[in-house]
Formats: structure tokens, sequence, C-alpha cells
């Protein structure tokens, strides 16, 4: 494979995992910021919103930062770089595998009674629930607008290296 193909290929695989990973770790500390919060104020509808709104945040703040490395880096689109994202989604994947068997789970059984009244609540308020459904679809538009935003400057940087 030629260097520049190689490069392409590198460019590729890396942003796409490397966005697949900032939307994994973004979703992974909303499901625990919700558990916590619904365990330490069981009833508050605050613990409907509140993890959406703070992913969101996380979310748009790693984005910012993954664009400015970008666009600052001369050895971004390296085999090594395209090998850690790589790892660190699939890492994040299994982090939340885990969290999701065994926190959960140990959480359930030692607070059953916030288990039931946050999926009472959420059953409560099921039009929020619709509203707070489009969060993933605005992470979408929101990634499209910030890659079109900086295209230029995100094409510039993306000079063959390996």
């Amino acid at each position: 494979m030629s260097k520049s193909s190689t490069t392409v290929f590198n460019s590729i695989g890396i942003s796409i995992f490397a966005f697949l990973a900032i939307v994994e770790f973004s979703n992974l500390l909303e499901y625990i910021f919700e558990q916590v919060l619904f365990i330490t104020l069981p009833g508050s509808l605050t613990t409907l919103w509140l993890p959406e709104v703070l992913s969101m945040v996380l979310y748009v703040a790693i984005l910012l930062w993954a664009i400015k490395q970008i666009k600052t880096s001369t050895t971004l689109f390296s085999n090594k770089v395209l090998l850690y994202a790589v790892l660190i989604y699939f890492g994040l994947i299994l982090i939340r595998f885990l969290y999701s068997m065994y926190g959960t789970g140990l959480l359930f059984e030692k607070f059953p009674e916030a288990f039931d009244a946050f999926h009472k609540l959420r059953d409560e308020h099921r039009d929020l629930q619709g509203i707070m459904a489009f969060a993933p679809t605005l992470k979408y538009l929101i990634a499209a607008i910030l890659i079109f935003l900086n295209k230029n400057a995100l094409a510039k940087n993306s000079h063959p290296t390996t």
C-alpha cells in the first residue's frame, strides 16, 4: 500500500473510531450519572433530563478538543494513532458492558426503591422522554456542523505521514 493510500485509510479509520469513542464515552458517563442521580435524588424530574444535557456538553467539549488536535497535529494519521483509536473504542464498549452487567446489578440490589421510583417517573413523563429521544440526533447534527465549519483546516492537516 502506498504512503498516501495508507494515510487515507488511517484518516478514515481514526475519524470513525475516534468519533465512536467520543459518543460512547459521553453515553457511558450519561448512564453512570443517571444512576447516581436517581439514587441520590429519587423521584426528582432532574434525573430525566440532566444526564442527557451533561452528556451533550461533554460530547461537544470533547469533539471541539478533538477538532483542535486534528488542526494542530502533524503526526495524527499514523498507524499508532489508528490502533489507539480502535483500542479506546473497544475498551469503552467493554467498560460499558461490564458496568451494565455488574455495576447496575449491584446498585439495583442495594437501591431497589430508587430504581422503581426512577422507572415510575419515566412512565409518568413520557412527553419529556419523547423530547429527550432527539438528543442522539442532535449529537450527529452538532458533529456535522463542527466538521463543516472546520473542514478547510481539517483537510489541510491530513497530509501523508505514517
